[in-house]
């Protein structure tokens, strides 16, 4: 790799390294090496070596991988790995040292230039194991070594456990543990391709311990000297090692310490007594308190030795000591480094608390610190600093270079190391105190107010504005985002705004964009003050480069929020656009990924689109759990906002049931912000299902919870809700009074949505209770106003309701051309010429031919004679589907005399209405409409046209760049294709016609709606898509070009061949030469997704 991932500054210089053996000095485990471990070559996913310390568990795993030279990645687990990012960026960059031509990958640009947190956490690791299995040509063993020491990191042993259990079969592991494992993946559970070993496996036998002190130690040791090392030791290797060093004594040691598994408190005394007398003894006192002092370091750098040792010649010193063996050693590739066996490292740093001053063991420690801050590798420095207790100078690093810190992919590591501080020493120190805050939020943001709050009471008394600044941002941002309590959020918005006005020009720019985006989005949805919400981000600062990509969508997630509700449609639409392009960034993180998502979600209800809606709530439930989603603000949103949509579409049942489901969830969250959400639904839902006592309840008790939790915007759209039910409980004084709070609350804002909202469900409420009159006002405003901004839909929407509603505006010629429009889209029914209100003929045309009427199917093609078929087959494929009657008597009976033809005509339509008559709740003449010699198929649908109508849509979207709202436009279209025409049914020209145009659409829909699914890294997603085109019609060579691609880039080779197998039989059955047949599959071979997507950039 050209430059370091950031996460790897931190880390000691060992980590990718397996012990260094000297042969002359080890013994070769060949028994393990040939029976155990040799089997567990042929099939075992995961090897397990659980063994108390000094067992040589480090060595086996090293002499196994030289023995059977495998292909390996070593990794030393130690306290960095705190971070699961630093675990990934390990992994790569080992990867990338190994095999250098497998550097530049997304994932390294995503690590080093994103930012994360731990929702990002499974992607990542899928692009890593992406990485193995598509380059790597050969098995490769990673070692995770002392896995014992990630006991209680809980997201990296979810990690470890994600990647033992998704890997490709090529990858194996290698665990060591001094303790069993803490692990929870499926191989571990289910015990299946495991080799494990366990302290007893790994024990000297009478014949290996004298094998090692013959061939190893030089020496000759009796048969009694043997057996009673082992008897002592009970074939523990270290003991074994020191008996072997010892010059007397040896038989100090514990006897059977290797049966337990881990050494007592005893035992570990022994041991250290063991190496006071054997080991240390033979270094020279002089140099002993300059070891002592360099015990305390995770790695000893010469030049950090030379500092604390006061020594210049101490590298010579710990060059001799590694030459001797004694316990001391170069770390693999890094000469100017050393390190201590561990045991030894231990003992050491037990000699040094008793034989060394508190103070000066602390000088030791800063001046680490200071080493690693120097080197700027600040996380260390701060470790450093946390174990001397210079809380100070952490809080000095932390106003230097805190934001820095923010903007780098070590939030992890930071956190484990502030939070080993204890909590209330941490409130005594307001930076500590806040970015405990900070680093937490990503994780448990429920319990970081504490911290927040602490800090924002010292900044405010020390006059720290910067830290204020911070510290309110966030606890506005707390109240936003997990607490709901706009009430208490607010209070902080003025201190924040004249802050943030003061400091703007002076402010770093990550610091001044958090401020102004908790400072816009509380002025929003606190104040319900738009223009101040508007001039708020207006204050954030450049955001250019690839670092700054999440805060590019926090502040379009906040914008589109606002021009959803207060913008116009071509303002709003560009603000989804602009969101839904950087779900498909890499460097955006996946919690700001989900606030678009929500943002998407919550854009699709206000429309009323539920096909679009299930389709991105599937999306969101791909990228996150269930668990995951429930901790968050988006859960009870996504079923208030369901709700909504089947309430418009009549399925009360449904809706009712989905807000049950979100109580549950609600009454768990405990704030009355999230508990008055459902609730003020559930009243809705009761109040159309006539449970007066159930929806007074629920309204009542949603209003007492908006009015606790405060916030204009909501508190708008309760008062509007809480009319609307008590309008239709006939209590029309509470009802009046509410509209009234909601119209005077959406003028504030101002909002339109919320405008139209008010003004139909008022018009409602008066046209049942005082009659159409009264009602006439409120009705004209709100239709304008949807006319005005392209609104189909609002929430509140019911389908009784907007009947009587767009019912009386025809009546009353209000907006009559956009009514009837409206009222065919969204009710499925249409106006007559005497302005009553009809429901639609659907005819259905794709896959097989039938004719429905309020979802009921009432006729299929058996239903009708030859000639009957044919006139709808006329009229259904005729551009607008009307004819000159002359027209249908020349294409029916070419040679038959007009008079004839005439009679002809006349007897087919009259059967034809009759034979349909019965089904109908009007006649059939209004639906088969012979006008002035025009035969008219009115008030009806064909899906045919609604494909090509939505699928051409989409394509308009697409070339315009409208990515998002291209596929919806394709989704609805896609909906409605079952098949081709049934040209059993029907084969007139006209129908061949049409069938040609559909295929045709069929085609550049799939292409264009696969490219953008491809471009958003919804592969999946893509094949399914094509493989169903494909089914429907297989004869085109683009179609199959991109799904032999899309089968070939996800590794799925027999599909891929198949694929191509069966096209070539198809080109063979149409005649197609042996050279064409090569030349078509050599373009379907050399065809890349890449081009897809530049050819419909």
């Amino acid at each position: 790799m050209t430059r370091p991932l950031p996460n790897l500054e931190n880390i000691p210089s060992n980590k990718f390294y397996p012990p260094h053996i000297d042969v002359s000095r080890s013994l070769l485990r060949t028994g393990l090496l040939t029976t155990r471990l040799n089997d567990a070559l042929a099939s075992n996913k995961l090897i397990v070596i659980e063994a108390q310390a000094g067992q040589g568990k480090s060595v086996l795993v090293a002499q196994f991988l030289t023995y059977h030279r495998l292909n390996h990645i070593w990794y030393q687990i130690g306290s960095e790995d705190a971070d699961p990012f630093c675990v990934l960026s390990s992994l790569l960059f080992n990867l990338n040292e190994k095999y250098p031509e497998l550097a530049g990958t997304e994932l390294e640009s995503i690590l080093y230039n994103g930012k994360l947190g731990s929702l990002d956490l499974q992607r990542c690791a899928n692009l890593l194991l992406h990485e193995f299995a598509t380059r790597l040509p050969h098995n490769l063993y990673i070692v995770f070594d002392d896995t014992h020491l990630l006991t209680d990191n809980h997201l990296t042993n979810t990690l470890i456990d994600y990647l033992i259990d998704t890997s490709p079969p090529k990858l194996r592991f290698v665990l060591t543990s001094r303790f069993p494992l803490h692990l929870k993946c499926r191989v571990l559970r289910n015990n299946n391709s495991i080799c494990r070993l366990r302290t007893g496996d790994l024990a000297f036998t009478g014949k290996e311990i004298e094998e090692y002190l013959t061939s190893v130690l030089k020496r000759k040791p009796d048969k009694k000297r043997v057996e009673d090392i082992l008897r002592v030791t009970g074939g523990w290797i270290m003991g074994v090692v020191l008996a072997g060093h010892a010059s007397d004594g040896w038989d100090k040691l514990p006897s059977e310490t290797a049966v337990s598994g881990s050494m007592s408190p005893v035992e570990q005394q022994y041991l250290f007594d063991f190496f006071r007398d054997e080991i240390f003894a033979q270094i020279p006192k002089d140099l002993h308190d300059a070891l002592l002092k360099l015990s305390c370091l995770s790695d000893i750098p010469l030049q950090l030795a030379r500092i604390i040792s006061r020594r210049e010649d101490i590298d010579s010193i710990l060059a001799d000591l590694v030459v001797r063996n004694l316990f001391i050693y170069y770390q693999e590739g890094h000469l100017q480094t050393f390190r201590l066996h561990g045991l030894f490292q231990e003992f050491l740093q037990q000699q040094a608390t008793i034989r060394i001053a508190p103070d000066e063991l602390r000088r030791v420690r800063i001046s680490e610190a200071e080493y690693y801050l120097y080197q700027g590798i600040v996380d260390k420095a701060i470790l450093c600093y946390i174990h001397a207790g210079d809380f100070p100078a952490i809080e000095s690093v932390l106003i230097e270079r805190g934001t820095d810190l923010l903007q780098r992919n070590t939030m992890f590591s930071i956190l484990s190391a502030l939070e080993s501080i204890p909590e209330a020493t941490i409130h005594r120190h307001s930076w500590i105190a806040l970015y405990v805050g900070l680093l937490r939020f990503d994780l448990i943001p429920h319990t970081t107010l504490p911290f927040f709050e602490s800090a924002q009471t010292t900044f405010s008394r020390t006059g720290e504005e910067k830290g204020e600044i911070m510290s309110l941002a966030m606890t506005t941002y707390y109240h936003i985002i997990v607490s709901g309590n706009y009430r208490a959020g607010a209070a902080f918005l003025p201190r924040l705004n004249e802050l943030l006005l003061k400091k703007t020009t002076t402010l770093p720019r990550p610091v001044r964009n958090l401020a102004a985006r908790s400072l816009a989005f509380g002025f929003f949805l606190f104040a319900g003050d738009t223009k101040k919400a508007r001039s708020c981000l207006a204050l954030q600062g450049s955001q250019e480069g690839r670092r700054q990509q999440s805060a590019i969508a926090g502040g379009r997630f906040i914008r589109g929020y606002i021009e959803m509700f207060s913008g116009s449609h071509a303002v709003c639409m560009k603000e989804a656009e602009a969101c839904y392009a950087l779900l498909s960034h890499p460097l955006v993180a996946m919690s700001d990924k989900l606030f678009i998502r929500t943002l998407l979600l919550c854009r699709l209800s206000m429309i009323g689109d539920q096909l679009n809606f299930s389709a991105e709530l599937k999306a969101i439930e791909r990228m996150f759990t269930p668990k995951v989603l429930e901790r968050t603000f988006a859960a009870l949103h996504f079923h208030a906002w369901e709700s909504s949509n089947l309430f418009a579409l009549g399925r009360t049942a449904e809706a009712m049931d989905i807000l049950h489901r979100g109580m549950a969830i609600a009454v768990q969250k405990t704030t009355p912000y999230m508990q008055s959400q459902i609730l003020q639904w559930k009243a809705f839902g009761h109040a159309l299902l006539g449970q007066r006592d159930e929806a007074l309840a629920a309204i009542k008790l949603s209003i007492h919870l908006h009015n606790e939790s405060g916030g204009s915007l909501h508190h708008t759209f309760n008062a509007i809700m809480a009319g609307t039910v008590y309008s239709r409980l006939g209590m029309a004084d509470e009802a009046e009074s509410c509209f009234e709070q909601g119209l005077e609350g959406a003028k504030c804002i101002p909002s339109h949505y919320f405008l139209i909202c008010v003004y139909l469900n008022r018009s409602h409420h008066k046209l049942v209770t005082r009659g159409p009159e009264p009602a006439l006002d409120d009705l004209r405003t709100g239709l304008v106003l949807m006319r005005m901004h392209q609104v189909e839909h609002f929430w509140t929407w019911e389908p009784a309701m907007m009947t009587l509603l767009l019912s009386l505006a025809v009546e009353n010629d209000i907006e009559k051309d956009f009514v009837t429009a409206l009222a065919q889209k969204t009710l499925d029914i249409s106006v007559n010429d005497s302005g009553d209100l009809m429901p639609q003929l659907h005819f259905f045309l794709l896959d097989h031919f039938h004719i429905s009427l309020g979802g009921r199917t009432i006729f299929q093609a058996s239903n009708f004679s030859p000639s009957q078929r044919e006139l709808l087959s006329i009229l259904l494929t005729t551009k607008g589907q009307q004819i000159n009657q002359e027209q249908v008597q020349l294409a029916i009976w070419p040679d038959s005399p007009p008079i004839n033809a005439r009679r002809s005509f006349d007897t087919l339509l009259t059967r034809l209405r009759n034979r349909i008559d019965p089904a109908l709740p009007h006649s059939a003449k209004l639906y088969l409409v012979l006008k002035k010699g025009i035969l008219e198929l009115a008030h009806s649908q064909t899906d045919a046209l609604q494909f090509i109508a939505a699928a051409r849509a989409g394509l308009r979207h697409a070339r315009a760049r409208e990515r998002w709202q291209a596929g919806n436009a394709f989704r609805t279209a896609f909906s409605l294709l079952n098949g081709l025409w049934p040209e059993d049914t029907f084969c007139s020209e006209k129908a061949v016609a049409l069938n040609d145009q559909i295929i045709s659409t069929l085609i550049e829909a799939t292409i264009s709606w696969a490219a953008i699914m491809v471009r958003a890294g919804e592969t999946e997603e893509a094949m399914s898509l094509v493989e169903r085109s494909v089914n429907i019609y297989f004869y085109d060579e683009r179609l199959v070009s991109l799904l032999y691609a899309l089968y070939r880039d996800s590794s799925n080779h027999l599909k891929a061949g198949n694929t191509l197998e069966r096209y070539k039989s198809v080109l063979k059955r149409n005649k197609y030469t042996d050279e064409e047949i090569d030349d078509l599959q050599d373009e379907i071979i050399s065809f890349s997704l890449k081009k897809l997507v530049d050819l419909t950039a």
